[in-house]
């Protein structure tokens, strides 16, 4: 009797399981081209940059781009020339949120020039 129960209670918990919602997944996105490399980590919303060629006379800036329900966002973060730190921000994003990387590099004046495709990411 006692077996029956605890089957019956086993089935029951793993029946309710397959209905339960999924964890939303996160993905991360990097780009990498000749003058450094940009960076979307999900656990914590990390957009980072790194300008790892001090010489092209350009610096590295990432672009992250995302819509939820209080509208549309641009965040961005840029290592400067020369500047051998990785850049780094923080961001809050809800959790299974699509979100676009992009890198442009800049001039020093802060002008964004030559900027890649946009790359997808979940936070």
């Amino acid at each position: 009797m006692l077996k029956t129960f605890r089957r019956a209670a086993v089935a029951a918990a793993l029946s309710l399981a397959a209905f339960a919602p999924a964890a939303a997944a996160g993905t991360d996105e990097k780009i990498t081209v000749k003058g450094g490399w940009v960076q979307f980590e999900h656990r914590g919303e990390h957009l980072t940059a790194s300008d790892t060629n001090p010489s092209h006379n350009y610096s590295v800036r990432a672009y992250l781009d995302w819509k939820d329900s209080r509208g549309r966002h641009t965040e961005f973060v840029t290592s400067w020339q020369g500047d051998t730190k990785v850049a780094r921000k923080n961001l809050s994003i809800p959790e299974g949120t699509r979100v676009t990387l992009m890198v442009c590099y800049v001039t020093w004046q802060g002008n964004s020039r030559r900027c890649s495709l946009g790359q997808a990411a979940t936070a």
